[in-house]
């Protein structure tokens, strides 16, 4: 410190896991913009070592939730990331649950899809889901656990449709 070397200071602590100290002096002795590109460097060494969760902190002490969720969504720690998108974007929820859903879809995860169609509002997407994958029993399940008897009974008919009158009948 009397050396004046602050951000030195602020590793040393940040290593021995003392957030508090670390932040306490870097906010004390330097400007707003270079203590959050500090912490901001920081938080992408942690993220590059698989330090996922001192990456966050760090990220979210320098103001910087986006990176956080947008390091969970490059890692498909996507429990992590909703945590955060409900805590700091909740508008933009649904949305996230939908991008999700399709990009887990096109991966051939139905049953996270799935998930994330349901908690984004959008159980119908999981159950087109279902039926463009011939797995007819699986939408049925997720219009009767989510729909309405009348919903139901349109998907029922749909899936009797499409498998023809012997097999739908």
């Amino acid at each position: 410190m009397k050396a004046g070397e602050y951000v030195e200071a602020f590793e040393m602590y940040v290593r021995a896991n003392k957030w508090e100290k670390a932040n306490q002096l870097i906010i004390h002795y330097l400007p707003e913009s270079q203590y959050r590109t500090i912490q901001v460097q920081e938080a992408q060494k942690f993220e590059a070592e698989g330090h996922y969760k001192e990456a966050e902190k760090m990220y979210l002490s320098a103001g910087e939730p986006d990176l956080a969720i947008n390091m969970y969504k490059k890692a498909k720690m996507f429990d992590h990331m909703i945590r955060l998108v409900m805590k700091f974007r909740a508008d933009l929820l649904k949305d996230t649950h939908h991008h999700l859903a399709q990009s887990l879809e096109m991966e051939g995860n139905l049953k996270q899809a799935e998930h994330h169609y349901i908690e984004g509002g959008s159980w119908a997407y999981a159950v087109d889901m279902y039926r463009a994958h011939d797995l007819w029993e699986e939408a049925l399940r997720v219009a009767k656990a989510n729909g309405t008897k009348k919903e139901l009974g349109e998907v029922a008919i749909k899936i009797a449709e499409r498998m023809g009158t012997d097999r739908g009948t």
